[in-house]
């Protein structure tokens, strides 16, 4: 059988026939012994693709359409117009950890105290991590049982048999007020927000700024706070410049109460007379200045009353 090369040439070697295709069909050729095969050529025909298109004399548009999609040229340059404006679904949190409290409560302080912001959770899983962030400045407190600010005071208290993690801020001062953020890590993140509140405790003194008491009579200074949130941890009484708490020479009796303290002077002399101070922990003193009044003094108050 002849081969057909690529340029059109006819390879005969050991062919005693050979075929061709053309327009015309398949047609077989069978070589005599004096045929010439250098002198055949063969013009290979080129494939041929019908592809059907629109005809230009038709101007009725049978295409067919969806009524349910309405006609929409301007969406070809909008995307937008045909699907409408892009909605993010929501991100379902999958946990079983729920806070207990208030979200938003506040708490009270007193200055240089310690503040105590407590963050129950129940149902935390293990993987889940709690941190605490003051709100003003985005400022990473605590994560899990580390401190990560550079402020000393803080520290974070973990009390397993509660589920309660407690951010402590020891020495808490007026700067000190505003949101605290307890954070535990699942997406997205659950939040608790404390806000802390200040106060700044003074002492008074009843019956101040003075007091005229009788030589030789008994004392009782009551000494009370004000704007407190806890008891005082201690009350120094101080005579002059002198702490008499735990003066032994004098007759003096200090007792602590829930809101001050009670100083108790007994049979007051004229070495008593002077400014007495209480002065509690975490809180701005008062101060009283007490006279005493010996008996000839009571006398010459009353000889005018004794001539009428």
């Amino acid at each position: 059988m002849a081969r057909v090369t690529h340029n059109g040439q006819v390879d005969v070697t050991n062919a005693s026939s050979f075929t061709y295709d053309s327009l015309g069909g398949h047609r077989p050729y069978h070589l005599g012994p004096n045929d010439d095969f250098q002198d055949i050529q063969f013009k290979q025909q080129p494939h041929r693709t019908w592809t059907a298109g629109p005809r230009l004399d038709y101007d009725d548009d049978t295409t067919t359409r969806d009524p349910a999609i309405p006609e929409n040229p301007e969406g070809l340059k909008d995307p937008s117009l045909l699907v409408g404006p892009w909605e993010e679904q929501p991100t379902v949190r999958v946990t079983n950890a729920v806070f207990k409290g208030v979200n938003g409560s506040v708490v009270g302080a007193q200055a240089g105290t310690i503040a105590k912001l407590p963050c129950v959770i129940q149902n935390r899983a293990d993987h889940e991590t709690v941190s605490w962030i003051r709100l003003r400045d985005h400022h990473l407190i605590t994560v899990g049982r580390q401190t990560y600010s550079k402020d000393a005071r803080f520290s974070v208290n973990y009390d397993r048999h509660r589920n309660e993690w407690t951010l402590h801020l020891r020495y808490a001062q007026a700067r000190d007020a505003g949101e605290y953020v307890c954070q535990l890590s699942t997406h997205p993140p659950m939040v608790f927000i404390s806000t802390l509140t200040i106060t700044q405790a003074s002492a008074e003194i009843a019956g101040g700024p003075e007091r005229y008491v009788q030589e030789g009579s008994s004392v009782v200074l009551n000494c009370s706070l004000r704007q407190h949130t806890q008891p005082p941890e201690y009350v120094f009484w101080y005579h002059n410049r002198t702490m008499i708490n735990f003066d032994t020479n004098r007759q003096v009796s200090v007792r602590k109460t829930m809101d001050g303290s009670i100083l108790t002077l007994a049979a007051v002399g004229r070495t008593d007379s002077g400014n007495y101070t209480c002065h509690p922990a975490h809180a701005r003193h008062a101060s009283i200045t007490l006279h005493i009044i010996a008996d000839s003094s009571l006398s010459l108050l009353r000889t005018p009353q004794q001539g009428k």
